[in-house]
């Protein structure tokens, strides 16, 4: 087993190399850090007093990571970049000019603010249909319409995380594929974000222009209330059309959890992360509130090395904790994907004896 530190100047680097069963060195980060951690817990979760007024339960952390207020979100591929599916869909599509040639002038490109307001505005136009429900949301609250897309499936600029660092884990592992029968078992690596919650939200007010910080102190230290979600998202495209400088205004992050939760968001202990330049890649936003050397704690990227067999731990053990796709999507979809998943599974119930049939 090999634990290895890396300091970068973006964020805190935790490495399990070399590791059989690395789901139980992760349960040790979670619920004792401080052994895990060793001179750096008190980098993470330091004891000053500016940093407990946000984190009161400070003294139980050494114990269980989860009493500090982190996101969490789980990437198969640990060379993934931290991205919005509005990101990708907007930097790998293909441009075509009004002659069908495509276009590869990126200035030439359609504003990428106007592409997401039409989105919206295409979606509402089109989802009581389906969703009649969703007729109860008010026209002005983008905050809730955006994450009712991304709840079925748009690409908005909204990244998921959840609250549950077991969630983040399923995540990471469960689309992993094994090697093929003829292979060698390979080696791979997933990561596991961890972000700071409490900075996010301090850091992200040190940020805000003077007139959306009086909309804060007025209407809603949240910044949930609809005539600030207003300002923040076209205080940025406001400087473009007033020919200003605008792209590296206001960049950093926001943690938005929706008032009303979708079936989803529950079941998945979900939240969003939401990049308020929209003109800047999510990880310019983010990494451009790290103002010391101090805030690369408060960002943290856990890699794992694993094989085929510490994939099977790891599958079997989230398995065990009931942590599926039939329960964290709770659809048809989502069973049929946790009896294929459970296939791979050793001594599984699935298992049928050949003495029995189907109806058994």
């Amino acid at each position: 087993m090999t634990i290895d530190f890396n300091e970068t100047d973006k964020y805190f680097e935790i490495n399990f190399l070399n590791e059989e069963k690395p789901h139980s060195l992760l349960l040790d980060l979670y619920f004792n850090p401080a052994k895990i951690l060793g001179d750096y817990f008190e980098k993470i979760f330091p004891r000053d007093i500016e940093y407990q007024k946000n984190h009161a339960l400070i003294p139980y952390t050494v114990d269980f990571i989860g009493w500090n207020g982190w996101l969490f979100r789980g990437h198969k591929d640990a060379g993934w970049k931290l991205e919005t599916s509005f990101e990708r869909l907007i930097h790998n599509r293909t441009i075509f000019k009004n002659d069908f040639e495509i276009e590869t002038d990126r200035t030439k490109f359609r504003d990428y603010f106007e592409i997401e307001m039409g989105m919206i505005r295409e979606f509402r136009r089109k989802v009581f249909e389906y969703a009649p429900h969703l007729k109860s949301l008010r026209e002005e609250d983008y905050y809730e319409w955006i994450a009712n897309m991304q709840h079925y499936g748009c690409k908005t600029r909204f990244l998921d995380v959840t609250f549950s660092f077991f969630v983040a884990l399923y995540f990471a592992v469960e689309s992993i594929e094994f090697s093929k029968v003829n292979e060698d078992s390979k080696k791979g690596m997933f990561t596991i974000w961890f972000f700071n919650r409490m900075w996010i939200e301090k850091r992200y007010k040190d940020f805000l222009p003077r007139e959306i910080m009086d909309l804060y102190n007025k209407y809603d230290q949240f910044g949930k209330d609809v005539r600030i979600q207003d300002k923040v998202l076209n205080y940025v495209p406001d400087l473009k059309k007033q020919k200003k400088e605008f792209k590296d205004a206001f960049k950093t992050v926001i943690n938005m959890t929706p008032y009303y939760l979708n079936e989803r968001l529950v079941r998945q202990k979900g939240s969003f992360l939401v990049p308020t330049n929209p003109y800047c890649s999510f990880e310019e936003n983010l990494f451009n509130m790290i103002k010391d050397k101090n805030d690369i704690f408060r960002i943290i990227k856990v890699n794992v090395e694993y094989n085929d067999k510490s994939l099977l731990y790891m599958l079997k053990f989230l398995d065990e904790m009931n942590n599926t796709s039939s329960v964290l999507f709770n659809s048809i979809e989502g069973l049929c994907k946790n009896i294929n998943y459970k296939s791979l599974l050793p001594n599984d119930s699935i298992i049928i004896s050949p003495n029995k049939g189907i109806k058994s």
